[in-house]
Formats: structure tokens, sequence, C-alpha cells
């Protein structure tokens, strides 16, 4: 985004786990101000202009000229600074002399406030939002004088503030009025609205509202106190169908109602069944004459119906034609049994002989 010698406006500042993305080119046009007004020992009003370039593709965006001597000289640089006269004359509104180059290079761009050798006293200026620190521009000049022999260095502070729509709000240090307290080191801070960073997803918060007649919409708004500028844009409302509270508390109940009755169902099988056997082990034990372990001798055996009949099937294949049709009309006995005459043991033997 930068280089020793030249900056494109964009920086890329990593701060509290998020990466803020700055784009100053809104603020890269050559600025002109001026410090408070002085005056002379007889009372001549004059000021000290400044001219900033802060960044852009033009390597020295600043000139201050002399226009009071015969050779004019300029001063060149990305900030410089003259001593200004209001003059009576009509073809110059103001008399400049004295330019001389107080940045002709850019060595950084940080949020720290010491680099290179240069610092940036952060109590020089009010203080700034300790959620969104100043980005500061670090400049030095390789011009020496008696005073400054390690040249002079110029430190810009460039300070969110959405409330500041202009584009040349730069103060100068409430305690150092000409801008510099030792005349080597030079001190600025430039407020506004395009020294923010740019607006992301991160600086919008959606709200969603309730659900009514089965519509809910989702708006957004910009997070408090808003910190960016430009970037991206707030999205559309956004309108979708929804199901009420009292829809689903219907589907519970019913839900509930239905499993109850399925429940009950369950049990009602059960229970039957139950009483069922229950009932034919009562008459079991009622022809037993009372003695749970001796069963009466039957004269016939009691199939149940749906058991297996295997073993009648085999006893029949042995039987002639007219006596299979004899055992199948067998009589079916009032409780549910099928009757089966059985063979007495003197009949068996007769056959068997035949």
């Amino acid at each position: 985004a930068h280089t020793a010698c030249l900056s494109d406006c964009k920086v890329d500042i990593q701060t509290k786990g998020e990466v803020l993305n700055y784009n100053f080119s809104s603020l890269s046009k050559v600025i002109d101000f001026r410090s408070g007004p002085r005056f002379t020992s007889k009372g001549l009003k004059y000021f000290h202009q400044f001219n900033l370039g802060l960044c852009g593709e033009t390597q020295v965006p600043g000139s201050c000229v002399d226009n009071v001597t015969e050779n004019g000289r300029v001063a060149k640089g990305y900030i410089c600074q003259s001593v200004v006269v209001p003059s009576d004359i009509r073809s110059q509104s103001v008399v400049s002399s004295q330019p001389f180059v107080i940045g002709d290079s850019l060595i950084g761009v940080t949020t720290d406030t010491t680099l290179g050798g240069l610092s940036s006293p952060s109590q020089m200026f009010p203080p700034a939002s300790p959620q969104l620190p100043d980005v500061i521009f670090y400049y030095k000049s390789s011009d020496t004088t008696q005073a400054c022999k390690q040249g002079r260095s110029t430190t810009i502070r460039l300070r969110c503030n959405p409330t500041v729509t202009a584009k040349d709000d730069i103060r100068l240090p409430s305690n150092c009025s000409e801008g510099t307290c030792d005349g080597c080191t030079f001190h600025f801070l430039w407020q506004s609205q395009h020294a923010c960073p740019l607006c992301t997803e991160n600086h919008y918060r959606e709200i969603i509202s309730a659900c009514i007649q089965g519509i809910q919409t989702t708006s957004y708004v910009w997070q408090q106190p808003l910190q960016c500028y430009d970037g991206v844009s707030l999205p559309a409302q956004k309108v979708s169908a929804c199901v009420t509270l009292d829809f689903w508390l219907k589907f519970g109940v019913s839900t509930g109602a239905v499993a109850a009755l399925l429940l009950i169902s369950i049990s009602c099988y059960f229970w039957k069944k139950t009483r069922k056997l229950e009932y034919k082990y009562s008459r079991l034990m009622m022809n037993s004459g009372g003695k749970e372990c001796e069963l009466p001798a039957a004269d016939s055996c009691a199939i149940m119906e749906g058991e297996d009949a295997e073993d009648e099937l085999m006893d029949l294949s042995n039987k002639s034609f007219f006596k299979k049709i004899k055992s199948y009309s067998r009589e079916r006995t009032s409780d549910g049994f099928d009757s089966v005459p059985l063979k007495s043991s003197s009949r068996l033997l007769r056959e068997e002989e035949d």
C-alpha cells in the first residue's frame, strides 16, 4: 500500500484481530491551510501557511513559492511551509516568503506512535477513540539547518470522524500554535469522514421483526456509533414467510392427542388379550376339578384353531378315502376346539391284523 517514497492512498491496518481497509483517495488533493494569525512588533499580521499533499500517484504533490524576491524560489515536497502576509496590491492577495520543505519523503504509515526514529506524541491532541486508533503518516525532509541538523520531519494523524464532511479540517497542536514546538518536528491532526475505514459486513446488524400474519421482515441498520465510510452498502429489506407460535401450539396439542389415543389403543389391545388368556386358564382349572397338577383324561384330543396339524395329516395319509372324509367331518366344540375321535386299543389292534 505504501513505499518509502510513494503511497497509493490505500492502507490495511491490523487491529484487535480485524483488518481495517482504508482508502484516503478523497484526501489526496493538495490542500492549503494556515495557522492562527500572528503579529509583528509593528502590528503587521501574518500567517504560517502549509501546503499539504497526503498521498497519490504524484511523487511531489505540494509546492510553496517566494513571490517577494526576484529569484522566486519554489520549495516542493509532500509538505512545505511559507510565511504569508495579506497584501494591498491588487495583483496579489497575499505575499509569500521564506518557503521550505518539512517533508519530502514518506517514511511509512502505521497506528504506532513511533516509526523510524520519528514520534507522534498522543498527548498533543485530544484522545482518539479506543476502538479506532489514528492512522499516522510519517514524513522526513532532507533539508538541514543549524537548528535542525537531522533535518525536519512531519507527522499527520488521520482520525475517523463521521460527522465531519469537510476535507480540510486540519488542526495544529493546542500548545504549539505554529505546528511545531521545536522548529524541526511538525504535527497535524486531520479529522474527516474520509479518514474512516471502509464499511464491511461487520459494521451493520440485522433486525428481525415478529411474525405477523405469516410475514416476517428482516431489516439492516448500522452499528452505533458508526465508525466507517463508503465501502459496502446496507442490504435491502427482506420479506419472508413464517409460521406463528399459535401454529406450533396447535401442532403440539394435536400430536399429543394422537399419541395419547395410540397409547390407549395399545393398552386396550393387550388388556383384552390378557383377559382372554385368563379366561382359558380358568376353564382349564374348572375342568381339572380344582387340582392344579392333574387334568382329566380326555376322550378326544383338542387342537387349537390355527395350530400346526402336521400329525393329523400324517395319520390321514394312511387311511382309506372314506375314513379321510369321515375325519374331516369332525365336529367343533362350543369352546372353539376341534374334536377328533380317539381309537381304542382293541380297535387299533384289529385294524393292524387286517
